[in-house]
C-alpha cells in the first residue's frame, strides 16, 4: 500500500530524507524522486493543510507545516484518504523525534547517521489499513469477498459455456441416433425382403427338382396309359367280338420291295422336352441366386 516516503523543504528545495519500502519498485524511483520535487515547486501548502494528487503510479498525498516542510507518502489510489492523514501526522511526528534540532531550526543540519529505522517501522506499521481502522477492516473484507463471488460468476460463466457445449453435443448425438435409427429400420426392411427372396428361389428350386425328378414317371405312366387303351381299342374289346384277320402263307418268292434301314441320322435318345424347361428353370433360378447374394 506504500510505495514511496518523501520529507523535503520548500525554502531551498531540498531532500531531507526518503525511503523505499518495495524494492521491487526499485526502477522506478528516480521518477518518483522527479515528482516530489515537481510538488516542491509547484504545490504551495499552508500549515497542517493536506492534499492530494492522483497519478499513473498512486496517489500522492502531501501535509505541509509551519517550516515549510512536506511531507509526501505515495500509496495506492484504494488506501483510505482519512488513514492516509494519519499516516502523515505520524511520520511528522517521528521525523522532528529523529532530527529534534530542525523543528527549532528549519535549517539546521541532518544528523550525521543514515538510520532511517523509524521510516521502516512507519511503513509496515500503516501499509495494513484494517489494522488502523474498522471501516478500513470491513472494507478489506467486503473487497475479499467482492474478488470471491467476482471469481464465483467466472466460474458460473464457464460452467454455463460447458453446459452450452454439452447441450450441443447431445442434440448432435441425438440426430445422428435418429438418422441410425432410421438406417437400421431401412437395412432390416432391406434384409428382410432379400431373405423372402431367397425363400421364394428356393422353394421353386425344390419344386423344380421334384417336377424334374417325377415329370418323366408320370409322362411315361400316362403314355403306357394311352397305348393300353389304343391297343385294346384295336382288338375290339370294346365291342366282345372277336376280329378276324387274314393269315398270309408264306411264299417262298422274293418280294421286291425294298426293306428300311436305319441311317445314323436318327437321335436314338430324343431330348425330353419336360426336362428341357426345367433345365432353364434351375439356370434361371440359379441367375437370380447369384444376383440376390451379390446385392
Amino acid at each position: 500500500n506504500i510505495r514511496y516516503i518523501f520529507v523535503g523543504r520548500t525554502q531551498d528545495q531540498n531532500m531531507l530524507v526518503d525511503f523505499l519500502p518495495d524494492k521491487k519498485n526499485k526502477m522506478f524511483l528516480e521518477e518518483f524522486k522527479k515528482h516530489a520535487f515537481e510538488i516542491l515547486s509547484t504545490v504551495n501548502l499552508q500549515a497542517g493543510e493536506k492534499r492530494s494528487d492522483t497519478t499513473m503510479h498512486g496517489t500522492w498525498q502531501m501535509l505541509g507545516d509551519n517550516n515549510k516542510f512536506y511531507f509526501m507518502v505515495l500509496t495506492q489510489t484504494s488506501y483510505p484518504e482519512r488513514l492516509a492523514g494519519k499516516l502523515l501526522e505520524d511520520l511528522q511526528t517521528q521525523f522532528y523525534d529523529w532530527c529534534p534540532a530542525l523543528q527549532s531550526n528549519p535549517y539546521g543540519d541532518l544528523p550525521m547517521s543514515n538510520d532511517k529505522r523509524f521510516l521502516i517501522e512507519l511503513s509496515v506499521k500503516w501499509s495494513n489499513p484494517s489494522a488502523h481502522d474498522k471501516t478500513a477492516d470491513a472494507q478489506d473484507k467486503i473487497n475479499q469477498v467482492a474478488l470471491t463471488m467476482k471469481g464465483n460468476v467466472q466460474k458460473m460463466l464457464q460452467n454455463q459455456d460447458q453446459l452450452t457445449d454439452l447441450e450441443g453435443k447431445s442434440q448432435n448425438m441425438q440426430q445422428q441416433a435418429v438418422v441410425f435409427e432410421k438406417s437400421a429400420k431401412e437395412l432390416a426392411k432391406v434384409m428382410w425382403w432379400r431373405n423372402v427372396k431367397l425363400y421364394i428361389i428356393f422353394g421353386c428350386f425344390i419344386f423344380a427338382v421334384l417336377l424334374y425328378i417325377f415329370l418323366p414317371i408320370i409322362s411315361e405312366y400316362v403314355s403306357d396309359d394311352d397305348d393300353e387303351t389304343t391297343i385294346n381299342n384295336n382288338n375290339g374289346t370294346g365291342t366282345g367280338e372277336p376280329t378276324t384277320e387274314p393269315t398270309t402263307e408264306p411264299t417262298d418268292e422274293p418280294t421286291d420291295e425294298p426293306t428300311a434301314e436305319p441311317t445314323g441320322t436318327e437321335d436314338p435318345n430324343p431330348t425330353n422336352p419336360s426336362r428341357l424347361l426345367l433345365g432353364w428353370v434351375f439356370y434361371a433360378l440359379g441367375l437370380q441366386l447369384v444376383s440376390t447374394n451379390n446385392r
